[in-house]
């Protein structure tokens, strides 16, 4: 996993990222649709309702520098499945959307693991399929939600980069109507600067909430970024994010114009949880002109 030890390796990481560790056994596993983490009773195989973003990208030898990326969009109807074993490893992670299939299985020879007790990466024995996420159970107050990113077809010319935002979505009807809570978490993501170079990204999330106006005042900041290429960490204040989101009443579907310097986009989301005390999404920015870009996911809890 020497691309995910390098990600990790990032500073601020020591407050951040999902799953469980590796190895562990499923035999006889159970399979339920989720509802909160704190629930799972492993062995079990947990189905996860999602919305994901993807994009392509052509990253040629030997400089193996991006040379365009294309943007697939957001599905609302992507899926995934957690599959713990007897001891609560999280021993596969399968990603199902609207233009592809993810998997990583330990009993194939991938390695899924924890780092610093609330980051899992995963990475597929070839090391050409990388993910990492948050584990909510590391992380005080998460417990409906959960998100992360992943990258396919590393070194080798050409793959894809998606985002996923997985959970317990509120219902409509059980969104607040008043109130003005303040949502704290992290976003992660894909960026590619003006000059073709790769990197994975996080960043802390501030979400100001007011429930009467139906809006969500979004930005990130202290975001860092490491290079997937020379595995050099440094700070990314250029990719720190602002932009307002909003939604119609009685609808959990939040969307809205964010943009970073030099980057314009835009964030989708919902509320997670009984009435709405978390929420998560994903986002997409890019330049005017060339390949610079950023795809990625975020999370809070109230």
């Amino acid at each position: 996993m020497k691309k995910i030890f390098k990600l990790v390796s990032i500073s601020m990481i020591s407050t951040s990222m999902l799953l469980t560790g590796c190895g562990g056994g499923s035999a006889s596993v159970r399979s339920t649709s989720f509802s909160s983490f704190s629930a799972i009773n492993p062995p079990e195989a947990i189905a996860f309702a999602g919305m994901t973003r993807e994009a392509d990208y052509s990253a040629p030898a030997p400089a193996f520098l991006v040379t365009s990326v294309n943007d697939l969009g957001v599905s609302q109807t992507s899926s995934a499945t957690l599959t713990y074993g007897s001891s609560g490893s999280l021993d596969k992670i399968t990603i199902n959307t609207p233009n592809s299939t993810v998997t990583w299985n330990t009993a194939d020879g991938d390695t899924i693991d924890t780092f610093s007790g609330v980051i899992i990466g995963a990475e597929n024995s070839a090391g050409t399929n990388v993910g990492i996420a948050i584990d909510p159970t590391g992380i005080p107050g998460w417990d409906y939600q959960t998100f992360g990113v992943w990258i396919t077809g590393l070194d080798t010319g050409s793959g894809r980069v998606g985002t996923m935002s997985i959970g317990s979505p509120t219902a409509g009807s059980a969104i607040p109507e008043t109130g003005t809570p303040t949502f704290t978490g992290l976003s992660t993501g894909v960026y590619v600067d003006s000059s073709g170079e790769g990197y994975m990204a996080i960043g802390e999330l501030t979400v100001l909430a007011d429930f009467s106006n139906r809006s969500l005042a979004f930005a990130t900041r202290n975001t860092e970024k490491i290079s997937l290429n020379s595995d050099i960490s440094s700070a990314a204040d250029n990719l720190d994010m602002i932009g307002t989101l909003r939604y119609s009443a009685g609808v959990n579907s939040f969307s809205g114009p964010v943009s970073a310097t030099g980057l314009t986009g835009t964030a989708e989301g919902r509320f997670y949880g009984p009435s709405a005390q978390e929420l998560g999404g994903v986002f997409s920015l890019s330049a005017d002109s060339g390949i610079e870009s950023y795809i990625g996911g975020y999370g809070a809890t109230q």
